[in-house]
């Protein structure tokens, strides 16, 4: 082995045009020389005390460039490796440096460089391209090793290729003014808790005053709860949640390792009873914060994530599953302590800036008793996942069961498919989380409780629905699944490859991914609230998630509609880099976050009115029992019923001996006539779904407007308003606020969006459940004339945090509304005297 001998001179930098030129002085001074000293008796090299662990040769070179650019090194290099067992350990790399020397990349880059390889005494040019992620001051070309090698290097040169112009226009939802016509924390009674614990009443979540609620909400996960740097952040995110709609938090996932933030335990591979305090005193902030605001906080009665350190339960801690102690806290005596005990640790310590423990603060207002458990059985998965010692117990308490009914002994099944297991367990579990109520409720805790809450037929849900439980509670991420194989053979596409929920067809065809509303339905029962926990319209990549703003507004309304009681939006984790970094991460997402007030207006205020009908399903047991471990939505009825009246599904174990109007088993109407119409809509007359187009109109009182796919210069008349389209895609409705109707309102909100991009390459390979693209996020524009049939107004767009910016027309009874032109997703109409 030689030494590594790179020669990088002083510098030549020069900036011709859009390239860096880094080659070598002529007089070749500035050679580099890495010492290092070949230790044989260990067979191993030593570094100089101020070296790291490999060799390398670097220089930087002060440049600023765009994000998303193309920026490729080249360098000629004269590599000597005859026998190419050095080559593979040397790369040319180039770093990307911000103003403070910190090293940056763009998603899936941090250490991307191109091998070299002998050159057989000549001189080769090596080169490897970049995406330039945001904040770049400086560049680093770097020839690194993890061996000693001999190379004569020359000619380095970058090359910068800025991308073309980007589509839209960066708009980011900031705090949001109290003053703002997008503000609608109105919407909340404050503080939350105000008027005591929620109780339920005929169906409905009801404060101790006669306040009926529905819940719009979004599930903070660590990342969000516990990576604030000072009180003033903490209060302006309750403020904006509030600002934005939201009445609800789920705290949800606070203990896993893989989030980025302050860890909720001292040291959780040791203890997870030790909880930091430094973790507990931004939580118990948060909360107040929140509470302030009125907004109420739920969750299950132990973290999702949970995962015990060794020792605490009589299990490996690394088991086969993240659901094993879901399952395991249902019927182990010592799993159950140990639950127990946590439950105590977190939920029952004083809230240092209340001075009330949260399971005795009404702000805690909802509480499940276990996440997704069904995960764990729904297809079999039961027997993979369950060790030895639960395996003993579980078939232990069951062989117990039988003799005590003067049943013969018989193994218990962990398949689900033999009928005595399959009704044991769906009991088992019935009286576990009927002694889990119990137990929180020792503690103090006066709130309503649902089992869980994931479900793909009655079997996983009729646990929940037994005679103990408060509410139904049923997650649905809705719409387009990317991370099915063969979707888009299954997919209906409109022209252009365009796709979002308006284009499903009302009726049923037998495919997983095509369903809108029969899952849920599932858990619509008729005297328990039903909430969504975990709601998402067009979880997927950007390729068939393009068109997702239009999914809260037509599934809010559809909710008030049905008289359901509540989703939580799935959720706000992720970085803090003003781009949409995750999938499922709405932080940044600019134009879904701006159908927030709208959303929470259409669900919440009372804009919609009920279904005039309602369908009754009477299930039997066999509905329910029959087949525990295949999806049972799939049933005509469940398609096309809940956008035209209310539906509701009568349990044996709630509603026997009890008659409803009209009731149909629900085996009977599994084979409807196929719903044959282009367009679907309520009894009420207050919707129509265009599901041949894609389109979702809303004409109400108090909210007007349209979504969906349109063709050009496409008109649509409503009471006190009309649209003609312009854009093929948008998300456009006026709304009246704290008005009775918006011919009386003196000012309005126009939500006017498309949707919302990264900068940078968007069509960059993702990895994992990242997206690819840089910061700023953008918003696309959509384009269109609005006409006023009620008077004459001023019309303002609305900046970031929802001021106004620029005014558009003056008193007017019409307007041409472009939001990249006007830079908003918002727009303020104030009537004229």
């Amino acid at each position: 082995m030689k030494f590594l001998i790179v020669a990088l001179g002083c510098l030549c930098i020069s900036l011709s045009g859009l390239e860096i030129d880094t080659s070598f002085s002529p007089d070749m001074k500035g050679r580099q020389l890495i010492r290092t000293r070949f230790n044989a008796a260990e067979n191993r090299v030593e570094f100089r005390k101020d070296g790291a662990s490999y060799y390398q040769a670097a220089r930087t070179v002060p440049a600023e460039i765009p994000p998303g650019s193309a920026v490729t090194v080249t360098a000629g290099i004269d590599f000597d490796d005859p026998a190419g067992t050095d080559a593979k350990h040397t790369q040319l790399r180039l770093v990307f440096l911000d103003a403070a020397g910190k090293i940056v990349f763009s998603q899936g880059e941090n250490g991307k460089g191109i091998p070299l390889r002998h050159t057989a005494g000549k001189s080769e040019n090596f080169s490897c391209s970049y995406r330039a992620p945001a904040n770049v001051h400086s560049l680093k070309v770097l020839i690194k090793s993890h061996v000693p090698v001999t190379m004569d290097v020359h000619n380095i040169r970058i090359s910068v290729k800025e991308p073309a112009e980007a589509a839209g226009v960066p708009f980011t939802i900031r705090s949001i003014e109290p003053d703002s016509i997008a503000n609608h924390s109105f919407l909340n009674h404050k503080p939350a808790g105000k008027f005591g614990w929620a109780e339920v009443r005929d169906g409905d979540f009801v404060f101790p005053n006669g306040e009926t609620v529905r819940w719009f909400g979004i599930n903070l996960v660590a990342s969000r709860v516990f990576d604030w740097k000072s009180h003033a952040e903490a209060d302006a995110l309750a403020a904006k949640l509030a600002a934005l709609g939201v009445n609800m938090v789920r705290l949800h996932h606070l203990a896993p390792g893989w989030q980025q933030c302050e860890p909720l335990f001292t040291d959780g591979t040791k203890s997870t009873l030790e909880f930091s305090d430094r973790a507990l005193e931004k939580l118990d902030y948060l909360l107040a914060a929140l509470k302030k605001q009125g907004i109420y906080v739920t969750n299950e009665i132990v973290d999702a994530s949970l995962c015990p350190a060794e020792g605490e339960i009589p299990y490996w801690s690394k088991g086969k599953s993240i659901h094993q102690l879901k399952l395991l806290m249902m019927f182990d005596p010592d799993v159950k302590e140990y639950v127990k005990r946590w439950v105590r640790g977190f939920y029952c310590r004083p809230n240092r800036y209340t001075g009330i423990p949260l399971i005795r603060d009404p702000q805690l207002a909802c509480l499940g008793i276990v996440n997704e458990i069904s995960i764990g059985y729904h297809n079999g998965s039961l027997a993979r996942n369950l060790p030895d010692r639960a395996r003993a117990i579980l078939n232990r308490q069951y062989q117990a069961d039988r003799k005590r009914r003067g049943l013969p002994e018989q193994a218990f099944d962990f398949e689900l498919r033999e009928p005595d297991s399959v009704r044991y367990f769906h009991d088992m579990l019935q009286g576990a989380f009927a002694e889990w109520k119990q137990f929180v409720q020792g503690l103090g805790y006066g709130g309503v409780f649902s089992g869980s809450n994931f479900g793909e037929n009655f079997y996983h849900h009729s646990a929940s629905a037994g005679s103990g439980m408060d509410f139904m509670d049923a997650h649905l991420y809705w719409g387009f699944a990317g991370y099915m194989d063969g979707v888009d053979a299954k997919t209906r596409l409109l022209p252009g490859d365009r796709w979002n929920d308006l284009v499903k067809p009302p009726y049923n065809e037998n495919a997983y991914t095509k369903e809108l509303f029969a899952r849920f339905s599932m858990s619509s029962l008729s005297d328990m609230p039903l909430v969504s926990s975990e709601h998402r319209t067009s979880i997927a990549d950007f390729q068939r998630s393009k068109y997702r703003t239009a999914g809260l507004p037509f599934f809010a309304t559809i909710h008030a509609f049905q008289e359901w009681d509540g989703f939580y939006v799935f959720a706000s984790q992720g970085g803090n880099d003003n781009r949409i970094g995750h999938r499922l991460d709405v932080r940044f997402d600019t134009a879904y976050l701006a159908t927030f007030p709208l959303a929470a207006y259409l669900l919440r205020a009372g804009v919609i009115r009920p279904a005039v009908q309602t369908v009754y399903y009477r299930l039997a047991e066999e509905d329910i029992f029959g087949k525990p471990r295949s999806p049972g939505f799939y049933h005509d009825g469940m398609f096309s019923v809940p956008e035209q009246h209310k539906l509701r599904m009568l349990y044996p174990q709630r509603e026997a001996g009890k008659k409803y109007p009209g009731e149909i088993p629900f085996a009977d109407a599994k084979k409807l006539p196929r719903y044959t119409g282009d367009t679907i809509g309520g009894d009420t007359g207050e919707f129509v779904r265009n599901w041949k187009k894609g389109s979702f109109l809303i004409r109400t009182a108090r909210v007007q407007g349209v979504e969906g796919f349109f063709d050009a210069g496409e008109r649509f008349e409503l009471p006190d308003c009309a649209f003609r389209m312009e854009s093929p895609f948008g998300v456009c409705f006026l709304s009246g606020g704290e008005s009775e109707s918006l011919a009386k309102a003196p000012r309005l909100l126009f939500t006017a969006v498309n949707s919302s991009i990264n900068s940078g390459d968007i069509n960059a390979r993702r990895k994992g459940w990242s997206l690819p693209g840089t910061a700023p996020a953008r918003i696309l524009p959509v384009r269109g004339r609005l006409e006023l049939k009620n008077g004459r107004w001023d019309v303002w767009s609305l900046d970031e945090n929802g001021k106004r910016n620029r005014q558009i027309a003056r008193s007017t009874a019409g307007f041409d509304f472009d939001t990249g032109r006007d830079r908003t997703v918002w727009y303020e109409l104030a009537r004229c005297p």
